[in-house]
């Protein structure tokens, strides 16, 4: 019943089962989202305060 689990990231989706394909774009989302939106906030204190 598993599939396998040994690929990841953006071709990970051959991997899923089609019922689950809406919450692996989901997740794959967040993964995106979190890390860009947390270095765009680094980014702009640490310019503002020049400390770049």
């Amino acid at each position: 019943m598993a599939n396998g689990i040994g690929v990841g990231g953006l071709p990970g989706i051959l991997s899923i089962k089609p019922q689950f394909w809406l919450v692996y774009a989901l997740a794959m989302l967040i993964a995106v989202i979190v890390p860009l939106a947390l270095t765009t906030i680094v980014y702009k204190r640490k310019a503002a305060n020049g400390t770049l």
